[in-house]
């Protein structure tokens, strides 16, 4: 057989990658600082803070890196789409789809992996929230593609990445590991995979503390898993969200063989929403299902959630860049000072 023919079958066996983008939140911790800097109400991950790319820009290039195009999706919420031409220096690639309203990270990730799903049950995927600050990103490629790699090979298991923390963090998830290692035997790939004790989603500082001086990792919510492992998940945690999204799984690609317009789509969301309950992914998911997940710490790597106006001046002070943001932000706060 050729080496052709037993890269192909090999494929057939492990399927393909794909990418889900998370840009569905609302950013409203910063939604009225970022009303008066840009006149309008605009969630985060359409804003450009420095340079010339938004968050969700910086996102799709880090998916474009890592999979064809038709092979990401891109979750949005409800009237999102009025700011993708402005903050997309390109058309959008592969898929997008509209929440008709928020019901947590779990409904956004598990909508997107019903569309992977049905196209490629063997799918291996990798889920990447869109307000987070990440550098290098070539050191970041590897490490998501170790996650991915590792995901195939135990496909079983879900793989988070980690960073170190630079302290007791209340904003953040945390990663506590246990002791026992899982590694890849590769020289091109960094990191190794540790197996997980406990998830903790946003703890009070007495827990955080406790959690630095242990040496556990913040949670960067950016994960890797075969699709049927997630789905599975899902149903060991959250099964009545699950049978919402098994059924539409089913419907969906039969209703869009008969009328695939963007309003009929809307009417399915609406429908499979409705009565829908609240479910954060890592709180409600992962954290019940800790034993069948694994860590790898990205050393090198600056990470940061830019859910605070505080950490994104940090972030734009640290690289030393122009903002327009950045200098409003600072007026802001002097003018404050001076009221006060």
């Amino acid at each position: 057989m050729s080496n052709t023919s037993t890269l192909s079958n090999e494929k057939a066996k492990t399927g393909s990658r794909w990418v889900i983008v998370l840009a569905g939140g609302e950013g409203r911790r910063l939604r009225s600082l970022i009303r008066d800097w840009l006149g309008e109400t605009r969630p985060k991950q359409y804003c450009t803070f420095m340079g010339t790319r938004s968050m969700l820009q910086h996102t799709l290039d880090r998916a474009r890196k890592l999979v064809k195009d038709e092979h990401i999706v891109t979750v949005v919420g409800s009237g999102h789409r009025s700011f993708l031409k402005r903050s997309l220096s390109a058309p959008l690639p592969g898929t997008l789809v509209e929440q008709p309203i928020d019901r947590g990270t779990a409904a956004g990730i598990y909508l997107a992996a019903s569309h992977i799903f049905e196209r490629d049950p063997l799918a291996t995927i990798l889920v990447m929230p869109s307000d987070s600050y990440i550098s290098p990103e070539e050191r970041f490629q590897q490490y998501a593609e170790h996650a991915m790699l590792m995901a195939e090979k135990y496909d079983d298991q879900l793989f988070q990445l980690g960073v170190t923390p630079k302290g007791p963090e209340t904003d953040f998830g945390w990663i506590e590991s246990a002791r026992s290692k899982r590694r890849i035997a590769s020289t091109r790939l960094p990191g190794e995979a540790l197996t997980v004790s406990m998830f903790y989603e946003k703890p009070n500082m007495s827990k955080a503390n406790a959690l630095y001086e242990k040496g556990c990792l913040w949670n960067t919510g950016i994960f890797a898993a075969k699709v049927k492992t997630l789905w599975w998940f899902g149903w060991c945690s959250i099964p009545d969200m699950m049978r919402r999204f098994e059924t539409f799984s089913q419907v969906y690609p039969a209703a869009q063989q008969i009328n695939s317009s963007r309003v009929h789509e809307a009417i399915v969301l609406t429908h499979l929403y409705h009565g829908m309950s609240y479910a954060d992914f890592m709180r409600d998911v992962l954290a019940k299902v800790s034993e069948w997940s694994a860590v790898i710490r990205m050393d090198n790597v600056e990470w940061s959630d830019w859910g605070r106006p505080e950490r994104i001046k940090q972030t734009i002070e640290n690289c030393g860049a122009n903002s327009s943001f950045l200098e409003f932000y600072d007026r802001t706060q002097a003018a404050n000072w001076v009221a006060i």
